[in-house]
């Protein structure tokens, strides 16, 4: 310990004397092991990717933080997402101090907690419940994953259950919308009652996390999206939790992940991931320090000139926008040439050569779908794009917007089959680009059981609407990789095994079947009714009683590459039925 150290600890010992153990937290991040902490953290990054640096770089990239460096562990600057009205968590203590057990979440039955055929088009409708802490005197404590039945983000709900079987619904500790803070309360059965008194720090979510001056993370505007209803625990085990989490620091309200999706590309989605002491799972975005409110990112080329540029997420969306990252990583030294400098002093890079496999994947995401599109070279020569080396090692890649990508959610065809004749309306949770009928403010249509539908005199086979989804479209890690002259019928098999009847098969082959890449082996991926209802919730009345929604995503290969199978599955339909398929529509 040093000499500077010990003064510190003395210093704090009799503020502590003098005004009570509750400054003394304050004193945390000059402790030796908040030290600690960051130094595992360098080692995680690390070991996560290259130390090598590209070429003609002005100054050394370096560890994140020095020896200086501290984690922030709750100062008042971290503002909290988490509670009605607060901004701080300085009021509920520290996670240490609560008195729970935490345990790996365990499924439990139907609690029945909410009302049934509530008059509110926002209400709970469906709900998932899991055990996941036991209190010190006894009972448990359970994380509610609640699915509105409107569009709308999944819920983070809490309640307590006491040792004598009492539940209590827990607004300090549950994740809420402003339109929820006014009657979530009234959609719990009248058994619930109300506990606005305890908070758990440990589920505290924060606005920003910082970790040291030029490592900062804020909260995800679509934090809520697709993947979000899982449990860390869930990683290894779910289709689309199938990477490694790769460690990027503890800090005081949980661990932070970095995850990114391990299929072909050469450019993949990254996400990062705050894990709660419940294990659920919370988006953030690591803060760009040359980013701005209008896009055009503030730095300045080698040749003096500033930006002018709007930049955008450089890979295809279906969602909202995610962190794009140069996977070969190994060998991006080679590859990257200083280009210009950030307004903060970082180093902006450009790839060397037009012919760049990362460079080339993202000009045929440009040009896909475009007429008149620039050459690749011009692409190049007019810095289409901009790499930099974020504080994690990674290699984040930005694209000029009117070089932007035109994927969006393609032709998403919507069957209704009631029971009778029935008047339907139907909602989707998405900007809706396209759509047959007219979407205007939703569907209001007569469905019937054959399946034709009917609107202002005429009929239509089902509802279908392009656009893009409200929510975070999910990390790519499992699928099939199939020879391109064995798709049809693999697409087929894959379809059946999700439960699609023949005639719905052959709808969605007519639209997708001449859309499949032309290259020697094609990726197939398909997103379920978990993800679509993440990424672009349904809002239905009368509500169906079985809901089936399938969704393509693909992409061509040169050659075979080793990727997680997926386990297809149908469930049977019973009572109304509603069925949705799309695809990745490369415009």
């Amino acid at each position: 310990m040093t000499k500077r150290e010990k003064v510190l600890i003395a210093i704090m010992v009799i503020i502590v004397l003098l005004s009570g153990s509750a400054v003394a937290y304050a004193y945390r991040d000059h402790l030796p092991f908040a030290k600690k902490a960051v130094t595992t953290t360098i080692e995680v990054a690390k070991n996560s990717n290259t130390d090598d640096q590209p070429t003609d770089s002005a100054t050394p990239i370096t560890d994140v933080a020095g020896d200086e460096a501290q984690i922030s562990t709750g100062s008042t600057a971290d503002q909290v997402a988490w509670t009605p009205g607060d901004t701080t968590s300085s009021d509920i203590g520290t996670p240490a101090t609560d008195p729970v057990t935490w345990n790996t979440p365990e499924k439990l039955t139907d609690l029945k907690l909410f009302k049934e055929n509530l008059n509110d088009s926002y209400r709970v409708a469906q709900a998932d419940y899991y055990k996941v802490g036991t209190p010190t005197g006894g009972g448990e404590v359970i994380t509610i994953f609640g699915y509105g039945e409107g569009p709308g983000p999944t819920q983070f709900l809490r309640v307590r259950k006491d040792s004598n079987g009492q539940y209590y619904y827990l607004p300090r500790s549950s994740v809420l919308t402003d339109r929820d803070q006014e009657h979530l309360k009234a959609q719990f059965v009248d058994t619930v009652k109300v506990d606005d008194t305890t908070a758990y720090a440990s589920l505290v979510i924060p606005s920003k996390i910082t970790l040291d001056e030029k490592t900062s993370f804020s909260l995800s505007s679509s934090h809520f999206g697709s993947g979000n209803s899982y449990f860390f625990s869930d990683f290894g085990k779910e289709d689309f939790l199938k990477q490694t989490p790769v460690e990027i620091s503890e800090t005081k309200y949980g661990t932070l992940y970095k995850v990114a999706g391990n299929n072909a590309a050469e450019v993949l989605n990254r996400r990062i991931l705050l894990r709660l002491s419940d294990q659920t799972l919370v988006d953030y975005t690591l803060d760009v320090p040359f980013a701005t409110d209008d896009k055009v990112y503030s730095f300045t080329l080698n040749n003096g000139d500033r930006n002018q540029a709007k930049f955008a997420s450089a890979t295809y969306q279906c969602g909202s926008p995610q962190t794009s990252v140069i996977k070969n990583a190994a060998t991006i030294s080679d590859r990257l040439s200083k280009i210009g400098a950030a307004a903060n002093g970082d180093s902006i890079y450009g790839f060397k050569a037009a012919t760049d496999p990362a460079l080339t994947e993202l000009y045929n995401n440009y040009a896909t779908g475009r007429e008149g599109v620039a050459s690749q070279n011009d692409f190049f020569v007019k810095n289409a794009l901009i790499v930099w080396q974020d504080p994690l090692k990674d290699y984040q890649v930005f694209m000029k917007e009117d070089y932007a990508p035109l994927g969006e959610c393609g032709k998403p065809a919507i069957y209704l089959y009631p029971t009778a004749k029935t008047s339907v309306s139907v909602k989707v949770a998405a900007n809706i680009t396209k759509s047959e009928p007219d979407y205007g403010s939703g569907w209001n249509v007569v469905a019937n059981p054959s399946g034709a539908i009917e609107l202002a005199g005429k009929g239509y086979p089902y509802l279908y609407w392009d656009g893009f989804g409200l929510g975070k479209y999910p990390l790519i890690s499992s699928g099939s990789i199939v020879k391109r002259n064995e798709v049809e019928a693999v697409l087929k098999s894959q379809l059946a095994q999700q439960g699609l009847t023949e005639k719905e098969s052959a709808d969605f082959l007519e639209f997708w079947l001449p859309k499949m890449p032309n290259t020697p082996y094609v990726r197939l991926t398909w997103l379920g009714t978990k993800e679509m209802n993440q990424l672009a919730p349904l809002s239905i009345s009368p509500k169906p009683d079985t809901l089936i929604r399938v969704f393509l995503d693909y992409q061509g290969l040169m050659e075979p590459m080793s990727l997680a199978s997926q386990n297809l599955r149908s469930i049977p339909r019973t009572g109304f039925t509603v069925v949705e398929w799309g695809g990745l529509l490369r415009n």
